[in-house]
C-alpha cells in the first residue's frame, strides 16, 4: 500500500482524472479507482464511504436518465485540491438537467409510506458538504466538495 502523501505534497488543482463508460458495470471499476486516490490521500475512511456513496448514486442516476440512446457515452469524474477543500466533478454529455433543482423529499410518516427510489440527491445533499451544477459547453457538471480536508 503507497503511504498517504501530506497535504504540503498534493498540488492546487486536478489531482487525477477517470472516464468511464455509461454503463453499470463501470460503476464497480470506478469505485476502485476512487477509493484507491482517496486511500492515497490519506483520508479518513468516513470521508471515503461518503464519498463512494454519493457518487455512485449520481453515475447511477447518469447512466439511469442522461442519455437518451443506448448508445456508448462517457462520463468524466476529476478529483480536484482547492485550498483545503476536496471537490469531485462529474462530467457527462446527457441531457442537461441540474439534479440539484429537485426539491428534498418530505420524511414519510411511515416506512409503508416511504416512496421507493428517488433519494439520490437527498442521499449527496446529506453526506457532502456541498455540491453545486453547472452546464459547461453543453454538458452537465455536478461538482460535490467535502470542506476542509487538507489542512496546513
Amino acid at each position: 500500500m503507497l503511504a498517504p502523501e501530506t497535504s504540503k505534497q498534493i498540488p492546487v488543482g486536478v489531482i487525477s482524472s477517470y472516464v468511464m463508460p455509461n454503463q453499470h458495470a463501470a460503476l464497480r471499476p470506478t469505485s476502485q479507482w476512487l477509493m484507491a486516490e482517496l486511500v492515497r490521500l490519506g483520508l479518513p475512511s468516513r470521508l471515503q464511504f461518503n464519498m463512494d456513496l454519493c457518487v455512485n448514486e449520481a453515475l447511477t442516476n447518469i447512466i439511469d436518465h442522461a442519455f437518451a440512446s443506448p448508445a456508448d457515452h462517457s462520463i468524466t469524474l476529476r478529483l480536484l485540491r482547492s485550498g483545503d477543500d476536496l471537490a469531485l466533478e462529474i462530467e457527462d454529455d446527457g441531457a442537461l438537467f441540474n439534479p440539484l433543482q429537485r426539491p428534498a423529499h418530505t420524511p414519510s410518516t411511515s416506512v409503508l409510506e416511504a416512496p421507493i427510489g428517488g433519494l439520490g440527491v437527498d442521499i449527496i445533499r446529506s453526506f457532502m458538504d456541498d455540491c453545486s451544477y453547472e452546464e459547461r459547453a453543453g454538458r452537465n457538471v455536478l461538482t460535490l466538495l467535502a470542506r476542509g480536508v487538507f489542512p496546513a
